[in-house]
């Protein structure tokens, strides 16, 4: 479609809207009424030459939207064939199948597969490469993963689901298959520099320890934020997670019994998040050992906690503190009054206690 301006001895000029888009039929020549002029950016007092400029910047401005929307077109079939090359339709709902059949009982994790499947297939359709020269062309992969500036554990998770694809198909093939190698520890240590120099992405949280919290107590309370604050109490002398501290307002999450052995109350809570457990075996033992603890529970008892938003800590502490931040400093807490590694980390609800030294144990303090 397009205008043609054509001059009148009536009215100075008169404009015609040509379609030629259909070549089969005859072309269609229409007057376009003076009423709508201003659609076009045209209007009735123009003189001919003007009226007849500004039909010739419509129609390339037409033209250029029309060739965008065709480059537009054809890179999307080059994509969409250069996606079925490598990711081939066939093989992706049997992969799916596959990966649905293995996490059927573990729906968390299923999402999240999924959510790394969807990055997964943007990624093969990108690079290009077959998956029996995974291996072969693996510099490929790193080049990409640093353009993107994601972090280590990410990547981790990406490869481990890329290399699972791979393998799959290759199977399918009946071909050998060469996993993709994940990142070494240099190379890891260079995407971290590299994110840290790109900055505004999510780091590892602080610990919190007793004396930060108290010394920003007064601060929460002028800014009427007292439940935001016992929020970060009962998370810290408690070790829990910020989602396990929210399922505690409701009381079947969690139940208070005395243990006759040790003579005191034990808090249980029930740990959503161990799906793979029975229920039963989901609960984690937090013995009522201190003061603070009491009061605690206390406020547990009352719902008299909220959780704060992320900006509002990092504006109060000016750290690298989240909400994620109590339970890190819960370890080092404990172990300055007395508690056992080993407790600690049934107190947390690890499986093993190289977690809990590894990821929650401040090496630059001690205790004697």
């Amino acid at each position: 479609m397009g205008l043609i301006c054509k001059q009148s001895n009536l009215v100075g000029f008169k404009i015609y809207m040509i379609d030629w888009s259909d070549r089969d039929i005859k072309r269609k020549t229409i007057v376009i009424p003076v009423h709508n002029y201003a659609s076009y950016g045209l209007h009735h007092n123009m003189s001919f030459a003007e009226a007849k400029s500004a039909c010739s910047k419509f129609n390339k401005n037409r033209m250029t939207e029309k060739r965008k929307q065709i480059i537009k077109n054809k890179n999307l079939i080059v994509s969409k064939k250069k996606k079925e090359l490598y990711v081939p339709e066939i093989y992706v709902i049997g992969f799916e199948k596959e990966i649905d059949d293995i996490y059927f009982l573990n729906e968390p994790r299923l999402k999240q597969i999924k959510k790394h499947w969807n990055i997964v297939v943007k990624i093969i359709s990108n690079i290009n490469i077959s998956p029996s020269e995974y291996y072969n062309e693996r510099n490929k992969f790193y080049f990409y993963y640093n353009q993107k500036k994601w972090s280590p554990a990410y990547i981790k998770e990406l490869t481990s689901l890329i290399n699972r694809f791979g393998e799959y198909c290759c199977r399918q093939d009946k071909l050998f298959f060469k996993e993709l190698p994940q990142l070494s520890n240099v190379m890891k240590e260079k995407l971290n520099e590299a994110r840290e120099e790109q900055g505004g992405f999510r780091t590892v949280s602080e610990a919190l320890t007793v004396k930060m919290l108290i010394d920003k107590k007064h601060q929460f309370e002028t800014e009427g934020l007292q439940l935001q604050y016992n929020f970060m109490f009962i998370a810290l002398w408690f070790g829990l997670r910020p989602k396990e501290l929210d399922s505690l307002k409701d009381t079947k999450n969690y139940k208070i019994e005395y243990d006759n052995h040790n003579k005191v109350n034990v808090l249980h809570v029930y740990q959503s998040k161990l799906t793979s457990l029975q229920k039963a075996k989901r609960w984690k033992p937090i013995p009522i050992m201190f003061k603070e603890q009491e009061e605690a529970l206390e406020l547990i008892k009352a719902c008299n906690f909220k959780r704060p938003l992320v900006k509002t800590l990092k504006r109060i502490f000016e750290d690298n503190i989240d909400t994620y931040s109590g339970r890190k400093g819960f370890t080092d807490l404990m172990l300055s009054k007395g508690v056992g590694l080993e407790n600690i980390s049934i107190f947390l609800g690890h499986s093993d206690i190289s977690m809990t030294w590894k990821h929650y144990k401040n090496r630059n303090r001690f205790n004697l």
